[in-house]
């Protein structure tokens, strides 16, 4: 026992004593809205917990403003223990951790409507129940569908003779004579389109 006092005695004599180790956080690299918290041993009124700022860097007791983006916790402890020692505090201990890392929130990009889709239009006249022009979608229409769209045909309407007019290339007119009636077995049909002109003829009796 007299031997173990006296050696302690020596070593505290001597200064020959150690502190123990900290760990001083990962060596991932910090930035902007990371959460640090700073320690420094024995020193309990020089800590503190700091977001980093946009400006890269962050203030600390004593120290004042320190670069951290882009530095790991051991490279921000090594810069504060240095400024401490200079100034202030012999043998300074400083641990740097990462309290809360940032996360940036994944960008969501608005999701686009389709573009509308162009509307055409065709003209019916004669004997349907609603002459007029009828609208469509793309870039044809079926008669019998147009037709229908135009309320049908009237009591007087002759479907066995129906005249579709249309503006061909370089402007020269064309005409076409459809007999509707045959498209109602569904074998055959007949597409109009934008511009065309349909005339259903009257019933002679």
């Amino acid at each position: 026992m007299r031997f173990c006092l006296g050696s302690l005695t020596i070593a505290l004599l001597s200064g020959a004593f150690f502190i123990p180790a900290v760990s001083r956080g990962d060596e991932r690299h910090l930035k902007t809205g990371d959460e640090i918290e700073l320690t420094v041993f024995g020193e309990d009124s020089l800590g503190a917990v700091v977001k980093i700022d946009s400006s890269g860097s962050v203030n600390f007791p004593l120290v004042g403003n320190v670069e951290v983006v882009g530095k790991t916790a051991t490279e921000v402890a090594k810069t504060v223990e240095e400024r401490l020692e200079k100034d202030y505090i012999r043998d300074a201990h400083v641990t740097v951790r990462v309290v809360e890392e940032f996360v940036a929130k994944p960008e969501v990009k608005p999701i686009m409507p389709a573009a509308p889709k162009p509307v055409e239009f065709v003209t019916i006249l004669g004997e349907v129940e609603r002459p007029g022009t009828v609208e469509f979608e793309g870039r044809g229409i079926d008669l019998l569908t147009a037709l229908a769209k135009a309320g049908g045909y009237s009591s007087l309407a002759n479907p066995k003779r129906v005249i579709v007019k249309r503006k061909g290339a370089e402007g020269k007119a064309q005409t076409f004579y459809v007999n509707a009636a045959d498209l109602q077995t569904g074998t055959e049909s007949f597409t109009l389109l934008p511009g065309d002109t349909i005339s259903v003829a009257k019933r002679i009796f």
